[in-house]
């Protein structure tokens, strides 16, 4: 099955409402008004597609949208719907949602909408809401409360502003009241690494705020909110640095590699123990960033995504299930030529402003281009005076937004890349420029923003270890950026969630002097304030050599046009004791071991390790890339790749997936006391084996569930011919149940589960 791509956008939500009786009005194809919303309070760019037309066009008040209908709103635009139960429905700008369904559902009916993009704002007149989106489900129940996605995380936030509310997703539900809110963190698209859990936090003055403007019907409820969230206890800060540990080591592209203007870049690592996701950020040869989110240790980029010629560079941070920055690797450059993209005539055209236009100091700027066929969004790119980049998705061919979000006077630069359903570049419009009055930005004093904290200024730092960078929390923020300017003049900017960010020194490579200071950033991505500026000196920095402890050599395997169907594969390295060495292959150029199949290589003696492997079944003419690494939890991956072309090899026969066999499994007994507990199982599959591992809930004394389905690895011990490990099972309070199982998945990605079992914990 198909999952939706959308790393950094897509968005599904649904709405299910207590509609009243059914019947009534039909339209033409039987279609009740009791199953649609009426279009009211069109502001701007707003368009409407029904089922039975093609292409959006311009929706008016009192519009019908009927199920399997979208609605899409241009940077300017905005609307308000209206359910047939009085509900009200307020989309923000630059959204684009589906009403995709409306069915009875125990004695109500169920309205589902699918939003890709955007806000909404839910006013409930009886009946209930349920929200889900690719990032979790988020549900309403007589109440007021609106759902936000992060257009750069594609993270979910939720706002419950009255009565009773919940988020969840496959890790765990969350229950809100009034003036408490939650994040559901983005996840893996794939499916193969479960979400964090959704988190709570407290509605900021500023979100209240918003929503009253949007919703004047929400006054009503507004001082009832300010009296319940005055007396809602502080939250409890659960959140605890992750203990330091040495980090990953980058692979491709080399340090200094040049790579081609044109096709897939490839970006990849070894990882990182403990893991949830990494940050890939891009440093353009203008200093603007870019960050891409991937869920293992690599990525493919476009290169029209990297469109400039000359010199970047990159490091990767990695995050734990908290999203709590783990560790950043050292910093590498490549280079690269001009993207080319395919002439003008084939692409759109930028129509306004005109060409070195001069645009006014106040008011709203309106840029505009000719449509594109096929397209799914578009990302405007703005280049300011002074270097700074950002980008604004769009899901029209248009973008308003006001001249004072242009603070700086002089000449700037844009232009409009178009992009598919799947998330991939289709062109790029010629650039533009035009110019501006205004201000300098002023020099940022600190005051009324956050206090840097730690380290001190002007502290003495190590070269390569690892240091926490600390600053006081401002209400209003949504996200800060930690700045960094090096001694050559150099500026790089990270994204922190928190006022915590660990940096290790040896990402800052260059000897000498630096600053730092902190941008604050509202949820609306602006820029709250900036702090004053710290220094701290450094030792010039000497960047580890990629693979860390562990360590490839005297590589040998099948590379080019090969005409045997049986391989064989040997290398020389040093795994962990217990630790698998493998053999992994992929049609994709970056071979992961995840998802892609794997061989097991033999201990020969000392540090080799080998096999022979047969090819059977591979078609001729098959590029297949392939690369050593170890699993001992996670993966440990030689950052070199090899390929061969396949002969053409018969199949070995359609032998049938057989479920994994758990000859024994040992772990604790009905009472612990003392946790970690030791589980080691006996299994067997004839198609192999890529994991074994635990799965478990706990269930506090109360009864009620506080960890839902998360999963330990296992590591294979080759000399006991076991999967092991210690577990914790978290922190449980005493007296709770914990139930645990053993969840095995074979080499072609096929699962088996043991039975469950029980035992009680009391320290």
């Amino acid at each position: 099955m198909k999952k939706w791509s959308l790393p950094l956008l897509a968005l599904a939500v649904a709405l299910s409402l207590m509609l009243a009786a059914c019947g009534g009005t039909l339209l033409p194809g039987g279609v009740s008004l009791a199953d649609t919303a009426t279009l009211d309070e069109v502001q701007g760019t707003v368009e409407l597609r029904n089922p039975d037309q093609v292409v959006f066009t311009p929706a008016s008040p009192g519009d019908i949208l009927q199920v399997g209908g979208q609605v899409r709103t241009g940077s300017d635009g905005s609307a308000r719907l209206d359910l047939a139960t009085g509900t009200i429905l307020r989309v923000a700008p630059d959204s684009l949602f589906t009403l995709e369904s409306n069915a009875e559902q125990s004695g109500s009916l169920l309205t589902r909408l699918v939003l890709e993009a955007g806000q909404v704002w839910i006013i409930l007149d009886g009946g209930s809401v349920e929200v889900e989106t690719i990032s979790g489900t988020a549900s309403v129940r007589g109440s007021y409360m609106s759902i936000w996605m992060d257009p750069v995380t594609a993270d979910v936030w939720v706002t419950c502003l009255e009565g009773w509310c919940q988020a969840g997703n496959g890790t765990g539900n969350l229950e809100m009241l009034a003036g408490e809110g939650a994040t559901l963190y983005a996840f893996d698209p794939e499916g193969n690494i479960p979400p964090p859990p959704p988190q709570l936090r407290y509605l900021s003055q500023q979100e209240i705020d918003a929503f009253l403007a949007k919703n004047p019907e929400a006054e009503a409820v507004m001082n009832d909110l300010i009296a319940t969230a005055s007396a809602l206890p502080p939250l409890e800060a659960t959140l605890t640095p992750t203990p330091l540990g040495s980090c990953f080591d980058l692979g491709l592209p080399g340090q200094g590699a040049e790579v081609s203007a044109e096709g897939l870049v490839q970006f990849d690592w070894n990882d990182q123990p403990g893991v949830y996701k990494y940050i890939l950020t891009v440093i353009k040869p203008n200093a603007a960033e870019k960050s891409f989110i991937a869920f293992r240790s690599s990525i493919q980029v476009d290169a029209l995504e990297l469109p400039l010629a000359g010199e970047y560079a990159w490091y990767v941070t990695a995050y734990d299930a908290g999203i709590r920055p783990i560790c950043t690797s050292a910093t590498w450059t490549f280079s690269k030529p001009e993207s080319v993209y395919p002439p003008e005539s084939e692409c759109f055209q930028l129509t306004a402003p005109d060409e070195a236009a001069e645009l006014p100091e106040t008011g709203p700027l309106t840029f505009s281009w000719t449509e594109l066929p096929g397209r799914y969004k578009y990302v405007v790119t703005i280049t300011a005076p002074d270097g700074t980049e950002w980008n604004k998705i769009v899901f029209t061919n248009s973008y308003t937004l006001p001249a004072e979000d242009l603070p700086l006077a002089g000449a700037y630069a844009w232009y409009v890349t178009a992009y598919d359903a799947s998330i991939r570049p289709m062109c790029a419009s010629a650039p533009r420029t035009f110019s501006k009055p205004g201000s300098p930005v002023p020099t940022p004093d600190g005051s009324g923003c956050v206090t840097l904290l730690s380290p001190a200024d002007g502290a003495e730092l190590d070269a390569d270890g690892p240091e926490e960078f600390t600053w006081s929390a401002h209400p209003q923020a949504y996200k800060y950026l930690i700045n960094f300017k090096s001694p050559g003049g150099s500026t790089a900017s990270l994204i922190a969630m928190t006022p915590y960010h660990l940096r290790y020194m040896g990402s800052l490579p260059e000897g000498g002097e630096y600053e730092w200071w902190i941008t604050v950033k509202n949820s609306s991505l602006n820029v709250i304030c900036t702090s004053g500026h710290f220094t701290f000196t450094k030792p010039q920095s000497t960047i580890p050599t990629p693979g860390g402890d562990i360590t490839f050599s005297n590589r040998s395997g099948p590379t080019g046009n090969i005409s045997t169907c049986n391989v064989y594969f040997s290398v020389e390295t040093n795994p962990p004791d217990g630790a698998m060495v493998k053999v992994i292959f992929s049609t994709d150029p970056v071979p992961d071991g995840y998802s892609d199949p794997h061989y097991i290589l033999s201990h020969q003696g000392g540090s080799q390790y080998a096999a022979g492997v047969s090819l059977d079944g591979m078609p001729a003419g098959k590029t297949i890339y392939w690369r050593f690494a170890i699993y001992d939890g996670a993966y440990t991956h030689d950052a070199t790749i090899f390929s061969f072309v396949s002969p053409g090899c018969p199949s070995g026969g359609s032998e049938e997936d057989t479920k994994t066999v758990f000859n024994s499994i040992s772990g604790p007994g009905d009472v612990v006391s003392a946790f970690p507990v030791h589980i080691a199982v006996d299994a067997s599959d004839a198609q192999g084996l890529q994991y074994v591992k635990v799965q478990y809930k706990v269930i506090d004394p109360e009864g009620t569930v506080i960890v839902d389905g998360t999963y330990e690895h296992l590591a294979y011990n080759s000399s006991s011919g076991l999967w092991e490990g210690d577990l914790s099972f978290g922190n449980p309070p005493a007296g709770s149940t914990v139930k645990w199982w053993i969840w095995a998945i074979d080499d072609n990605g096929n699962s088996t589960y043991s039975d469950m079992r029980t035992f009680v914990y009391t320290p």
